[in-house]
């Protein structure tokens, strides 16, 4: 170890000590632990100087079903891939400078992102104190997911790289099956899986004596999240499976479409299954230029069929499809609404009507639990940010829906065409399930929706390149 090593070495130490004194309690456990963190982090932050951005970007979509959420000296620290994308951002940006180039010079939606992360920063005025730390930990969390948006934008700049990331949604997909069948045939050893929750779960206990397990993957083991992830990926995995030539990865794109379809009944939720249903019949219409309607009304049909005929078959064989079976049966509506949604939905207008303008702050339902969770994304932008931050993050969608629409319309090449087709897709799933569902309850969540989000964007800026190389 040379001088210069030692110097830096001493640097991190100081810089632990200071940061350990401001943050954390004066404990030497807690003070070494930090400093440990923080010489891994440097350490792979030199890493990532000399590494290309496309490939870290890989490496935190890769991390993204698996959170570990380091709690040092009692504060939540969120999880790392959190501080992945930040440590990947701060790299990227380092390089940009030195090399005295822009550093994100595509910034499209850049209005309607920026005016979420101001409506989010004026809900703190309403945010309660004891729901402080909690905001400020999703206020980072949204600034990571909007980091980590522009760099996918800024990397996806030709058909290439865009296809290689749409495989890795499968791949994480597959890895998220996986932990499925681990819940599902190893119950009770299936609590090894805690690493990856924001707090201890106890699998085993929690199953214990359930005759019918709801599985729950690691998107916060939440089942409802499990199924909106397994759903959109369900008709990404559809449409590319009729979009591949014979090949071995047709073949097993359709075994993960299967794995998929049985972890996506595993989670026992109808919003789910429903939501992914309705997403390929809107497609299906919507780019009936470039897939074969009457084709897939057939295998649509078939599909639904088939999918429902096993329910009612297995139902008594089977405990997981029974559970779904059940849920499906035992549907009440009320007030046009199932009743499951209905009671707590009346119930959140009230604090909605409280403070409207700019919101009660972000998460500080779950923090007090002064009112119950709303079961809606579109509620939850209401309650935590207000008309202001709704009205923001509708017109982000709104775009988002409009220029994939158009693009899809426009589009001249295949490839991009089918990207948008799935990418499309994936987007009007995640718009209907959130109806009963609020995607900000997990951080690895929202930055699997926002590489979704990110995918799209540059599929319409394929197109819109491709339209001024005609001219």
């Amino acid at each position: 170890m040379n001088a210069k090593s030692i110097l830096q070495l001493f640097i991190v130490l100081i810089a632990s000590y200071v940061i350990s004194k401001l943050f954390v309690r004066s404990d030497t456990l807690m003070f070494f632990k930090l400093f440990i963190a923080v010489v891994a982090i440097l350490i792979f932050f030199k890493v990532a100087l000399s590494s290309p951005l496309e490939k870290l970007l890989v490496l935190i979509v890769l991390s993204i079903p698996f959170p570990v959420f380091p709690n040092i000296g009692g504060k939540d620290m969120d999880s790392t891939t959190t501080m992945l994308i930040f440590v990947v951002f701060f790299a990227y940006a380092s390089n940009m400078i030195f090399e005295r180039k822009p550093i994100l010079p595509e910034r499209p939606f850049f209005l309607p992102v920026m005016l979420i992360v101001i409506a989010y920063m004026l809900s703190f005025t309403n945010l309660p104190a004891a729901a402080l730390s909690n905001g400020i930990r999703n206020m980072m969390v949204l600034l990571s997911c909007v980091l980590f948006f522009y760099m996918v934008i800024n990397t996806c700049k030709d058909e290439k790289t865009l296809m290689k990331m749409l495989d890795l949604i499968t791949i994480i997909c597959f890895l998220e099956v996986l932990v499925v069948l681990v819940q599902i045939f190893f119950t009770e050893h299936s609590s090894v899986l805690h690493i990856f929750a924001s707090k201890a779960v106890n699998l085993a206990e929690k199953y214990e004596g359930r005759a019918h397990i709801r599985v729950s993957g690691t998107f916060g083991f939440d089942y409802e999240m499990a199924a909106e992830f397994f759903a959109i990926n369900g008709l990404i995995q559809y449409f590319r499976i009729q979009l591949l030539k014979h090949s071995l990865k047709r073949v097993l794109y359709i075994l993960c479409f299967v794995l998929t379809l049985f972890a996506l009944i595993s989670t026992g939720t109808r919003g789910g299954v429903v939501s992914m249903f309705a997403g390929i019949f809107i497609v299906m219409f919507i780019a009936h230029k470039h897939v074969n309607a009457g084709k897939n009304l057939v295998i649509f049909a078939f599909l639904g069929v088939f999918f429902f005929a096993l329910l009612l078959l297995l139902k008594d064989y089977l405990p997981l499809f029974g559970v779904l079976y059940d849920r499906f049966a035992g549907t009440k509506i009320e007030g046009g609404v199932p009743d499951t949604r209905s009671r707590v939905w009346s119930q959140i207008i009230p604090g909605i009507m409280n403070k409207p303008f700019i919101g009660h702050g972000p998460y500080s339902i779950g923090k007090l639990r002064i009112f119950m969770d709303p079961h809606s994304m579109y509620l939850y932008y209401l309650f935590n940010v207000g008309i202001v931050g709704f009205i923001a993050a509708m017109s982000f969608f709104i775009q988002l829906i409009v220029s994939g629409y158009k693009a899809l319309k426009e589009s001249k090449s295949p490839i991009v065409s089918h990207a948008l087709i799935m990418l499309f897709g994936a987007t009007v799933v995640f718009l209907i399930d959130e109806i009963k569902i609020p995607w900000q309850r997990y951080s690895n969540f929202q930055q699997f929706i926002w590489f979704i989000f990110a995918l799209l964007v540059s599929a319409v800026q394929l197109v819109k390149k491709q339209q001024k190389t005609d001219l």
